[in-house]
């Protein structure tokens, strides 16, 4: 009964969120994603799997994430360009992924009002925002959902135990094997969600090695579990393989097409990330303000402060770990490090990626986090006797603050000009200015559009999509000559540029 109470609560807790802002708009690359995207309009499932991820919108890019694309194509389906057919999706996937969660952190070990305080905070912490209302970012709500089903039948297959479902008046069992059968498949659609699902294959490995560690030695090393393991590794090295052959669009390990210093060297990259980390738990302690774009000072030397502070912090969660084990025979210090560095590595500068630091990058890892903080404080419990009842206050006042500020978030997000409007206030980008003008440009205000379109140029010159756009934007002004040099010059960026180039062509024919 307390368990269905919990879920209920966190169903609750999901709606109060988020179910107001069904409505918000569609922004940022919601268009080269969806709404501009014809393998998406056209509902192409042979393009969707065969090419990149923003061919259907002309861009070569290296992203590759067919079950999301084909998602959105099931929408477009059904609901056109209503935004709430893609809003509505990604809040389910969020919480179904948050009640797995749950399940997931009962079934390893944990209480259920630790489980629930864990999954409630998954829930509604205000950087999953990025995640949830951001129509384009659903890869990450997607690819957890299945990670963590992934999990969770690795588990029932380790456990040999068996699901017993009924429909009206039959009874279905699922056995072990078939979980067991079940979780590579699972894993697999977890990678085809997003790229980043890959990084699953490492919490396969931990949480086999916290099973085998907590006293159940009993189930360990069985072939079975090793085949499922196995099964889960060729599953990660065939998809890398691919990738880097016939799935390499757009250089599938290397974001950067301009040498830069970041791009160029891993250590300034690994560097970096030492002071990443720790804005990282800025935001998941105190996450105020929230944007997207955020400007980061490279960290070039070892005489920074940061790579020095994050060795001291990694060798005393390691230290603090070892005492946990010694002491009770658990293991949640080590479990909660390793699945927030391991989620973390992908985007940690191993691989030059587009960026140094997104508010969604923390939409798993956060789990990791919450998870060693429990830890840390069930060992600091014979230091302070009455620790816990101040806890549970602790707790449910941070938990009001979030959800006041995910509610604050999704305001933001709720229109084009209010959110490209609020990120002006922290960062300046081409890319923001490319977008900001064409909200303006989709509310008629044309002028306003044209503004942002020439700071944008004025910022960088090395975006296709802005020659496109301002392009359209002289189109719709009657300015057809003006028009004409910006697609050629979009063209000269991407020469496969199909719809500048459809465009271009119109014009020249007039």
């Amino acid at each position: 009964m307390l368990a269905k109470q919990l879920q209920l609560t966190l169903v609750a807790l999901a709606l109060v969120c988020y179910l107001p802002f069904l409505g918000n708009k569609l922004v940022w690359d919601d268009e080269q994603f969806i709404y501009s995207n014809a393998h998406v309009r056209n509902f192409a499932v042979g393009k969707i799997f065969t090419t990149s991820t923003t061919d259907g919108a002309g861009i070569i890019s290296n992203y590759y994430r067919p079950f999301t694309t084909l998602s959105f194509a099931i929408d477009q389906q059904f609901w056109g360009l209503n935004p709430v057919g893609y809003h509505l999706p990604n809040m389910l996937l969020h919480l179904g992924s948050g009640l797995l969660l749950f399940y997931l952190l009962y079934l390893i070990g944990l209480s259920r009002n630790v489980s629930f305080w864990i999954s409630a905070l998954f829930i509604i912490h205000p950087i999953q925002t990025e995640a949830v209302v951001y129509a384009n970012s659903r890869g990450d709500s997607l690819y957890t959902f299945f990670a963590i089903l992934a999990l969770t039948s690795f588990l029932y297959a380790y456990k040999q135990k068996s699901l017993a479902l009924r429909f009206y008046e039959q009874r279905f069992v699922i056995k072990p094997l078939i979980f067991a059968i079940a979780t590579p498949l699972l894993y697999l659609s977890s990678i085809l969600s997003k790229e980043i699902g890959i990084a699953t294959l490492g919490l396969f490995g931990l949480v086999y090695l916290q099973q085998i560690l907590t006293n159940q030695k009993k189930h360990a090393f069985r072939k079975i579990d090793i085949a499922v393991l196995v099964g889960v590794g060729v599953i990660a090295g065939v998809y890398l393989w691919l990738r880097g052959s016939v799935l390499n669009f757009d250089n599938s390990y290397n974001f950067y097409s301009n040498a830069s210093l970041y791009g160029s060297s891993i250590v300034v990259r690994l560097l970096t990330f030492s002071k990443v980390i720790w804005i990282y738990f800025q935001l998941l302690l105190a996450p105020f303000p929230l944007h997207m774009e955020r400007d980061i000072e490279l960290v070039t030397t070892l005489r920074s402060i940061f790579p020095w502070a994050t060795l001291a912090l990694v060798t005393a969660l390691s230290w603090l770990g070892w005492r946990e084990y010694k002491n009770s025979r658990q293991v949640w210090i080590w479990l909660g490090v390793g699945w927030f560095f391991g989620m973390l590595a992908p985007v940690s500068g191993i691989i030059p990626i587009n960026g140094i630091l997104y508010e969604h990058w923390l939409y798993v890892p956060m789990i990791g986090f919450f998870i060693c903080i429990f830890g840390l404080l069930k060992n600091s419990k014979k230091y302070f006797k009455s620790s816990e009842k101040y806890v549970h206050i602790i707790l449910s006042i941070f938990a009001a603050i979030l959800i006041i500020l995910t509610l604050r978030q999704n305001y933001i997000w709720g229109s084009p000009i209010r959110f490209y409007s609020h990120l002006l206030q922290y960062t300046e980008s081409a890319r923001i200015h490319n977008n900001v003008a064409m909200a303006y440009a989709d509310e008629q205000e044309l002028e306003k559009a044209l503004e942002h379109y020439e700071r944008s140029l004025e910022i960088a010159q090395v975006y296709p999509q802005t020659y496109y756009n301002m392009a359209n934007l002289y189109i719709a002004m009657g300015k057809y000559e003006e028009a004409i040099p910006l697609l050629e010059k979009a063209l000269e960026l991407a020469p496969e540029f199909g719809l500048a180039e459809q465009k271009l062509n119109a014009l020249h024919s007039r």
